[in-house]
């Protein structure tokens, strides 16, 4: 259920991450529009132009690396799951051991019962003949 959960962030970042290189790309159209206008207005607009490659550079990065780090999450994400299935495993080993044991012991007992019982049976037949 927990892993499900969090799939499903996994893919919401994963879609963020396109809505952002969508982004980046109208970023980029724009800049690429605003070169071409420079001859007009060069200062004004290569100051436009400046920024905005920086932030194509800087969401770029962010990009890359969450793409960089999405697979280490889903790993650790493997990893602890596999780590719990196991650990669930050998609760239940641990129980049908302790089941087990329990059966065990409430066998002896019954068959010391039955012997003792046995026991006042032959003493009684003893008593009775003698």
């Amino acid at each position: 259920m927990r892993l499900l959960q969090q799939l499903r962030q996994k893919q919401l970042i994963a879609a963020a991450a396109a809505t952002a290189a969508a982004a980046a790309a109208t970023a980029a159209a724009a800049a690429a529009a605003a070169e071409t206008m420079t001859s007009d207005c060069p200062v004004l607009f290569t100051d436009v132009i400046c920024s905005r490659r920086q932030q194509q550079q800087q969401q770029q990065q962010q990009q890359e690396q969450q793409q960089q780090q999405q697979p280490l999450e889903q790993q650790q994400l493997l990893q602890q799951t596999q780590h719990e299935e196991q650990q669930q495993q050998e609760q239940q080993q641990l129980e049908q051991q302790q089941q087990s044991h329990k059966r065990e012991e409430q066998q002896q007992q019954q068959q010391q019962e039955e012997q003792q019982q046995q026991q006042q049976q032959e003493e009684q037949q003893l008593t009775a003949s003698g």
